[in-house]
């Protein structure tokens, strides 16, 4: 787990932490961010989900979890491509996600528990 903090606020970044739903859904996110400290396992949606896209994973991140995640008001979903060197990213606005970066370069801009934040999609591969 790697933490960040901005004003009064801070953020918790964990890898590969169940995210348990309910008692038949369980997600296991490559990467998610949340505005708490989480102990065992995330229970409430996380800020955001990155998932890192093979080729053994592409129809299901692509298409399965972004409606799941879409569904269960993930705020971010940041799809990372790393055989393409290149990131796209999804905001919830009004029930529906819509693309807000699709690149290989340049800074990916996100509000994550009230602090902006940005990632340089250039460095996410070096």
């Amino acid at each position: 787990m790697e933490k960040g903090r901005c004003k009064d606020k801070a953020y918790s970044v964990y890898v590969e932490l169940d995210w348990i739903v309910n008692n038949e859904t369980v997600f296991r996110p490559d990467v998610s961010v949340t505005c708490e400290e989480i102990e065992e396992y995330i229970k409430i949606p996380p800020e955001a989900v990155f998932e890192v896209i093979s080729k053994s994973t592409s129809v299901k991140d692509e298409k399965i979890k972004f409606e799941l995640y879409k569904d269960e008001k993930v705020k971010y979903y940041i799809i990372v491509y790393p055989e393409l060197e290149k990131v796209r990213a999804f905001e919830l606005k009004e029930n529906r996600y819509e693309k807000i970066f699709d690149s290989d370069k340049g800074i990916l801009k996100l509000k994550l528990c009230e602090c902006d934040v940005g990632i340089d999609a250039e460095q996410l591969f070096k």
